[in-house]
């Protein structure tokens, strides 16, 4: 099937310009999936970006077919209003926002899952236009962790997006929907960076949240998203820390407190999988870092089992953890379970380490 001339377009922002670059095939078929499974629909991809009345007007189909056409790609992820001209319609701007729109499409193809998996766990490792992505996110780690909330002082959270908490008790409206990663990863049957123990995330519960404007965008959406309060959200979340996920938001002061929370795993989530594969600057580390008590230590080994980001291990000559303090991200997930209390987290960045306006994601 040959893609219409606005899909064509389309990959080529997306940094995939002809058919011989590695990882246009897959691309040109998740296309298809997304957006070419009737004749009609590539009417309505020619008339894309514009307002819904626009996109009537030039589509040449009736209003009513239009519409559900749009929010056909809606629903799938392949459309999305811009952050900035509200009313505009819009194809994501990036491959990595066309993954984070469309992981919650419902009823999705096995096949789609599939795709996204060699675009994202595969290309990555060849000399391809995902691996050119991974390089220019990880000189601009424009997505934050933040540490659990429990392991840092009061006095040293200067700001409410050191904290998850504060995000959501602040945010007027919160949403949780599925998180798209498990999801893709369960379905394509993948378990990355050798990792062969079951996911440790809570099952059958939404945990990918969303705040004010994003949570709004997602409920508009019919992908199993769900209104929750600022105490459930919460109690979700401490339900994470538990398991040893890794709270991660855009690195950014969004004075609209605005934000998408993902609780990221090892094992699921490609951008964890693409920092364990040597891009450690794709995420910014929260403000903290890691503190051992060595004489406090007892050499349990249960912070090698709770980093993420295998940046613990031990020797056999010594009980005393080995820890790559200059690479640590700072989340706490070590600290809030050390039985001897001998791992805290401390200060060691500035409040200019996070960006003033968000630059990459639209």
């Amino acid at each position: 099937m040959e893609l219409p001339e606005a899909l064509i377009k389309y990959a080529k922002r997306l940094g995939f310009p002809d058919p011989l670059t590695t990882g246009y095939k897959a691309l040109k078929r998740v296309f298809e999936l997304i957006y070419l499974d009737h004749e009609d629909h590539a009417k309505v991809i020619s008339a894309i970006p514009g307002t819904t009345r626009e996109i009537i007007e030039k589509s040449g189909l009736s209003e009513e077919k239009t519409r559900e056409i749009i929010k056909m790609f809606i629903d799938r992820g392949g459309l999305s209003g811009h952050s900035k001209k509200p009313g505009k319609l819009v194809f994501p701007v990036n491959i990595g926002n066309l993954k984070e729109f469309n992981a919650n499409w419902p009823n999705a193809p096995k096949e789609f899952h599939e795709l996204m998996d060699v675009l994202f766990f595969e290309e990555i490792h060849k000399e391809s236009e995902m691996l050119n992505f991974v390089k220019i996110l990880d000189k601009a780690s424009v997505v934050r962790v933040l540490p659990v909330d429990e392991t840092v002082n009061q006095e040293n959270k200067i700001m409410d997006i050191d904290s998850a908490h504060a995000i959501f008790d602040n945010a007027d409206l919160i949403s949780a929907v599925p998180c798209g990663c498990r999801a893709g990863s369960k379905v394509a049957n993948r378990k990355a960076n050798d990792r062969e123990t079951e996911c440790p995330a809570p099952k059958d519960l939404n945990i990918c949240f969303q705040t004010n404007s994003h949570a709004a965008r997602v409920l508009k959406r019919d992908i199993g998203g769900e209104k929750i309060t600022a105490e459930e959200a919460k109690r979700r979340l401490d339900l994470t820390e538990e398991a040893g996920l890794i709270h991660m938001v855009a690195n950014v002061v969004d004075k609209s407190n605005s934000y998408i929370l993902c609780n990221c795993c090892s094992c699921c989530c490609s951008g964890v999988y693409w920092i364990n594969s040597g891009y450690g600057g794709l995420y910014a580390p929260s403000r903290f870092g890691i503190k051992l008590d060595a004489q406090a230590c007892s050499g349990c080994g249960d912070c090698e089992e709770r980093c993420q980001f295998s940046l613990i291990s031990f020797n056999d000559e010594d009980t005393t953890p080995v820890i790559e303090f200059d690479k640590c991200y700072g989340c706490g997930n070590c600290v809030i379970t050390c039985p001897e209390e001998a791992l805290s987290l401390e200060e060691v960045r500035a409040k200019d380490h996070i960006h003033e306006e968000d630059t990459y994601f639209v």
